[in-house]
């Protein structure tokens, strides 16, 4: 954004951007990471051939819209999906292993949200506001580097984990099936929560004005 402006536009694509891509790491997760076990660990080391964040850009004086588009998915898309897949990653990978509490393992999605809004004050008043961005960026890769290795330490960390124990399978795919009409419902649910992030943050915007800290306040609800 410091490259394009704090116009509302700008900002609706990027919280767009940033919906399209959670979505993806989610479906990502729930309907491969089973399937693929320890490979989702190229996942998480491959944006590393992208980083550190570099982005050089001439914004367009009319519409920037679709150049910022192509920005982000040629520079941040990458790393951002890997980590969307984290929350959903870490339930599967402790609920089929051994650990204690391994039968509800969703107190991590939890703490994943909360880790989130963690990190969105402190950006907002501690990291933006101290570090240019070049430190920004070299912070970042090295606490990108750091998540990766402890993603590769979670994965060998149980022994008993990928569904390999068919009771551990069957704890997983046991249970009733699930109406088409249920998972309707569940869709429909999970999808007011964004469209109402995009359009509050509009109306916000429209109403009061457009800067940052505006922005905060429904990020931070959601």
């Amino acid at each position: 954004m410091p490259y394009y402006g704090g116009s509302v536009h700008v900002w609706l694509t990027c919280l767009m951007f940033f919906q399209a891509m959670l979505f993806l790491g989610y479906a990502y997760a729930h309907l491969l990471a089973r399937k693929i076990g320890g490979w989702h660990l190229v996942l998480v080391f491959l944006p590393l051939i992208t980083l550190p964040l570099q982005i050089r850009a001439t914004p367009a004086p009319d519409s920037p819209i679709l150049e910022i588009i192509v920005v982000l998915l040629s520079r941040v898309a990458l790393p951002f999906v890997a980590l969307s897949t984290t929350a959903v990653i870490a339930q599967l990978w402790f609920s089929q292993s051994e650990a204690g509490g391994a039968d509800n393992p969703y107190f991590l999605y939890a703490a994943s949200n909360a880790g989130s809004l963690i990190a969105l004050l402190a950006y907002s008043f501690l990291a933006e506001p101290l570090m240019g961005l070049k430190t920004q960026s070299i912070v970042w890769t090295g606490a990108y580097g750091l998540y990766a290795v402890l993603a590769v330490l979670a994965w060998f960390s149980f022994p008993a984990r990928r569904g390999a124990d068919p009771a551990l399978t069957g704890r997983m795919i046991g249970g009733p099936s699930i109406s088409a009409t249920l998972y309707s419902k569940w869709i429909l649910l999970s999808s007011l929560p964004s469209a109402f992030l995009l359009a509050v943050t509009n109306v916000i915007v429209l109403e009061i004005g457009s800067f940052p800290l505006t922005w905060i306040a429904p990020l931070s609800l959601y």
